[in-house]
């Protein structure tokens, strides 16, 4: 699982949206967190690659290598 501050999108290397992560009804230590399965928005498991997401709340990104058996 994926964990990060509220993330408006997660996206693809060809810059599709896969998924829009909503964290409000999660908390940490750090603040509000939102949580990713590997899956996109229709419930479909992704397949293994790069994946990056863009925090809402202060505008960092990232990126996050998703490895499937």
């Amino acid at each position: 699982l994926l964990e990060v501050d509220v993330v408006d999108a997660l996206g693809d290397l060809l810059g599709r949206r896969v998924r829009t992560l909503d964290a409000a009804s999660e908390f940490a230590a750090s603040g509000r967190v939102a949580r990713w399965d590997g899956r996109d928005e229709s419930g479909a498991a992704v397949p293994s690659g790069v994946y990056f997401f863009r925090a809402e709340s202060d505008g960092a990104a990232g990126k996050v290598i998703l490895l499937r058996d």
